[in-house]
């Protein structure tokens, strides 16, 4: 049957906290912002995807509505490498927006693979070449900050008490006194059975890195994740070379086209590329084989919906080198309670794709008023200054 695309919207979409956010590298999380991409087909089919929004949502939202609407427009719905090929040649390569050309790309590819599993009936997974393969999660999101140990400890045993994970992201990048003291607190607490990863959020400079390595070894944490500035690839593979804990970062390299430039310095132990970032589903493909093809780990970086999430493990389920899924455990996201559903909960420590055809995912439309993008920075900025 053919199907080919008839309409494309997207929708800066937000909400504030009600929660007093955790404090991070980058600031404390005042809001948190999305880009929702609707794709619609000649057969009426509906697909939904997740555009990350750069901080700048509107801005990707409104690349989707005008320059890539009318690039896609006509386009079979069944050919995705010829869309993404299609974009990346006229405002990838030229003179585009880089990273929000694949911001935008990634939520129109995530909503292709959407329509196209509902056209056929099939969930995304099955597509790809997969089957429904559980993951063991890791509990990320915008939680597990800056709090004092105590509070941090606390946290923790919530979340393994309600949903029984064995991993968790700590958040890094306050001082290097400051995070190794509750990274000791938490191994201390814990023992070993918890395993620990690390987030910097490209916090440190590069002496302060050297000093935490040490402390983080000793605590056994399973990898350092963003450290360095995402220019700094000679500051990673040196670290890399020098370093006793493994190296992670992906989601701020878009593309495997600038991936493969830190594949071949032997930049990196763990590649975190992110589907709402990177290009979308067809692209955190090539890229999950391109990490195997390196004999690297493959566990990619989740953004905020669940559109994003289930998109992800459609992905890891094709790809049997996949190491890990980052759960989003954050303390308050409306998006998950009321905008977009999904059969993603992870239940002792495990978590699998959904099932139904597509990427099976429900979003609420009658919502999307309600959650109305709101102006302004995402962060406020809170942390000592470089």
């Amino acid at each position: 049957m053919n199907h080919t695309i008839v309409d494309v919207r997207a929708y800066h979409l937000s909400h504030r906290f009600r929660l007093p956010p955790r404090p991070q590298s980058r600031g404390s999380a005042v809001k948190r912002d999305m880009v929702l991409v609707k794709l619609t087909s000649s057969e009426g089919v509906v697909g939904y995807g997740e555009s990350y929004h750069g901080h700048a949502p509107t801005t990707v939202a409104d690349f989707v509505n005008t320059t890539l609407r009318e690039a896609v427009l006509g386009e079979d719905v069944h050919d995705v490498e010829g869309i993404s090929f299609k974009v990346y040649m006229r405002y990838l390569i030229g003179a585009g927006l880089g990273a929000a050309v694949l911001h935008a790309l990634s939520g129109l590819d995530m909503a292709l693979w959407d329509v196209r599993g509902k056209a056929l009936g099939v969930p995304a997974y099955t597509l790809l070449g997969g089957r429904r393969r559980e993951f063991r999660a890791y509990a990320g999101g915008l939680n597990l900050g800056f709090q004092p140990p105590e509070e941090l400890i606390d946290e923790i045993e919530r979340l393994r008490e309600s949903h029984g994970f064995t991993a968790v992201k700590l958040r890094l990048g306050d001082t290097v006194e400051n995070d190794l003291l509750r990274v000791e607190r938490v191994r201390e607490h814990f023992g070993g059975d918890l395993e620990i990863m690390g987030d910097a959020n490209l916090g440190y400079t590069y002496s302060e890195v050297y000093r935490l390595l040490p402390g983080l070894a000793d605590n056994a944490v399973t990898w350092l994740e963003e450290p360095l500035t995402r220019d700094n690839i000679d500051g990673y593979a040196d670290m890399r070379r020098r370093s006793g804990v493994p190296i992670a970062a992906g989601e701020n390299l878009y593309g495997r086209l600038e991936l493969k430039h830190w594949l071949g310095r032997r930049a990196l132990d763990v590649v975190q590329s992110d589907c709402s970032k990177t290009g979308g589903v067809t692209e955190l493909k090539k890229i999950g084989d391109l990490a195997a093809t390196h004999q690297l780990r493959f566990a990619p970086h989740t953004s905020h919906t669940r559109l994003n999430h289930a998109a992800t493990l459609h992905v890891m389920s094709a790809l049997p080198s996949s190491y890990v899924y980052e759960a989003d455990a954050s303390h308050d996201n409306q998006f998950h309670e009321e905008l977009i559903t999904a059969e993603l909960d992870v239940v002792g420590g495990l978590v699998r794709p959904p099932s139904k055809p597509g990427l099976g995912v429900t979003v609420n439309e009658d919502l999307l008023d309600r959650f109305a993008g709101i102006g302004g920075a995402a962060y406020a900025v809170d942390r000592r200054p470089r």
